[in-house]
């Protein structure tokens, strides 16, 4: 199947729906754990990054979760709270421009630096996502996936998320590959490696309960 470049134009409806998603998710997420006495350190993944924007300069989700981690910058003052970013772009290209727009952002936003630590990843996502998991498996975690397609599903990827403590996740799988693909083996065997018990579980594709959005299939965990 071929893959579409999103970040070479302005990005679509179903993208921005997308990041409409995860922003209203951030934004619950990150005060609750930031406030917690006990916490002093948290993670936020994205495994499938991108470059930070897209052609129009539109922020994609690794500039988003930095600007709503900034928005909280007088919690983080309070509790001290370090936040881990791990951000992967399998990419090179792609890779070395995430590099350069995340350390723009933090250069304008030089306060962010003694709470932001930001981990930079270039590697397959068979690969970091094991590596991840081990790093961060001890802290509370807010992991996004959001692959163009549908390759890395499978049911060991999807019992070690459920698996780990103090973990939520956000995965999104288009829509239109379910219309498009549904019958064509190359799709259906990656479909088929998750349990057919759990299969309505994930993909659903019921409204997303922040913006009632049906663009995007979403499991979130």
């Amino acid at each position: 199947m071929s893959h579409i470049d999103h970040h070479s134009k302005p990005y679509d409806e179903g993208t921005l729906n997308k990041l409409e998603i995860f922003s209203r998710y951030i934004e619950s997420w990150l005060p609750t754990f930031i406030m917690q006495p006990h916490i002093n350190e948290v993670n936020i993944v994205d495994f499938f990054a991108g470059l930070g924007y897209d052609s129009t300069g539109k922020s994609g989700a690794p500039i988003l979760i930095l600007e709503k981690i900034d928005g909280f910058f007088g919690y983080l003052m309070t509790r001290q709270t370090i936040i881990n970013l791990y951000v992967n772009e399998f990419n090179t290209h792609k890779f070395n421009k995430l590099v350069e727009n995340c350390d723009a952002f933090l250069d304008k936003n030089k306060r962010l630096r003694k709470f932001v630590k930001i981990h930079y990843f270039n590697e397959d996502f068979n690969v970091i996502y094991h590596k991840i998991i081990s790093t961060t498996h001890n802290q509370p975690n807010l992991f996004l996936i959001d692959q163009n397609g549908i390759k890395f599903t499978n049911q060991e990827n999807f019992n070690t998320l459920l698996n780990l403590k103090t973990t939520d996740f956000l995965f999104f799988i288009s829509s239109s590959f379910f219309k498009r693909f549904n019958k064509e083996e190359e799709f259906s065997k990656h479909l088929h490696r998750i349990h057919p018990t759990n299969y309505t579980r994930y993909f659903l594709g019921e409204s997303c309960k922040f913006c009632g959005n049906r663009s995007a299939s979403l499991f979130t965990g």
